[in-house]
């Protein structure tokens, strides 16, 4: 369990520690570009120190999550402040070679931290491709010129994808949002490496826009927490130990494990009132009766179930079906991400699932009741 504090003056002090670091740094940089030429070789040589530590801390990279959305403003940094920590070496006079060399390796590495920054930053903001757009976008055409009937689909996370696989919708009934994306986060890598990896074109490039989307929707709930309560933040280190309990599993001995967790899964039962009809939506009451329960039952069995359902379809039905459901647990989390959290990300162009919200209400509106 990570640990976690909820002390205010600790996270304020954090806080301000994080925020003056760089400010400091940037002032005794300017300072020594200011007095470079009578100063000592010794205090010379914090130029490119204080670049090394403007390239980030090792024990924090970003104070929070919209810290990862700076990485244009700590490129700037890195063009400026190198320029100036250049610009007070060059200006000196080396007479100690040795100096002089080792002042230099550390301008060099403090630029390479600074970049590697940069790109951590820049890699924890998603991007999604052309061929999920088109995917997504295709979609609600599709709903858009069907049965009005059928614009209810925002209510839903899977369930009318499944109506016809009782095993399947029953679980995604049985949990909450995050345990369910979980669950078939880790079925659509089952899936991927036990059976399709090898597959042909047209098939692998159906699997590769399915597993965009799996992942996107993991970077929204687990990483943006979108509609992540605070007992459900547990899932997805929960589910890292059982994969890393479980040895090779599920990727190298994929076949020969399948049958031994999905022998796990029939000792797990989950009491939850079903509804008679699975084109209504599960209500809120039962997910939280459900929420206790739902998170002390491995994730992996459960994933191990969708699996073995899905094992006697074909590889494009199978990545039809997988595709199907998170396209539907896509729309249903669109409206609910908050209006904070699409505002949040208007400055960047918006974030896809925004765009997505956006095409809901004007091909639709595909929005589910305010209550639901």
């Amino acid at each position: 369990m990570r640990r976690h504090s909820v002390s205010r003056v600790l996270n304020f002090l954090i806080w301000l520690a994080y925020l003056s670091a760089d400010s400091v740094a940037i002032f005794v940089l300017g300072h020594l570009a200011v007095h470079a030429s009578g100063s000592h070789h010794l205090l010379i040589f914090w130029a490119p120190f204080l670049l090394l530590h403007l390239g980030g801390k090792d024990t924090i990279t970003a104070f929070s999550t919209h810290d990862n959305e700076l990485w244009r403003r700590h490129l700037l940094g890195l063009v400026t402040q190198a320029s100036v920590a250049g610009y007070v070496i060059s200006i000196s006079s080396w007479q100690d070679r040795l100096l002089l060399a080792a002042t230099v390796l550390m301008f060099l590495s403090g630029i390479f931290k600074y970049i590697g920054l940069i790109g951590s930053l820049l890699l924890l903001s998603f991007v999604v491709s052309e061929d999920l757009e088109e995917l997504v976008l295709g979609k609600l055409i599709d709903l858009g010129m069907g049965d009005k009937k059928c614009w209810n689909f925002a209510s839903f996370r899977g369930q009318i994808a499944l109506r016809r696989w009782t095993a399947m919708c029953t679980i995604i009934d049985s949990a909450d949002l995050p345990t369910s994306v979980m669950i078939w986060h880790t079925a659509t890598e089952l899936c991927y490496y036990g059976y399709d990896r090898s597959n042909n074109y047209h098939q692998t490039n159906k699997m590769k826009v399915s597993r965009e989307l799996s992942n996107y929707i993991m970077y929204l709930v687990f990483k943006c927490d979108v509609m992540l309560r605070s007992s459900s933040k547990l899932i997805h280190s929960n589910t890292c130990k059982e994969i890393n309990e479980a040895g090779s599993f599920p990727f190298e001995t994929f076949e020969r494990n399948l049958e031994r967790r999905q022998q796990a899964a029939t000792t797990i039962r989950v009491d939850i009132p079903s509804s008679s009809n699975n084109n209504e939506p599960i209500t809120q009451v039962q997910l939280l009766k459900n929420n206790i329960k739902a998170l002390t039952c491995p994730v992996l069995p459960r994933a191990c179930t969708v699996v073995g359902e899905m094992g006697g379809m074909s590889a494009d039905d199978r990545w039809d079906l997988i595709a199907e459901v998170w396209l539907e647990m896509l729309f249903y989390i669109a409206p609910r991400c908050g209006s904070a959290f699409h505002a949040q990300h208007l400055g960047t162009g918006g974030e896809f699932v925004t765009h997505v919200l956006l095409l809901m209400k004007l091909l639709g509106p595909f929005l589910p009741p305010p209550d639901a």
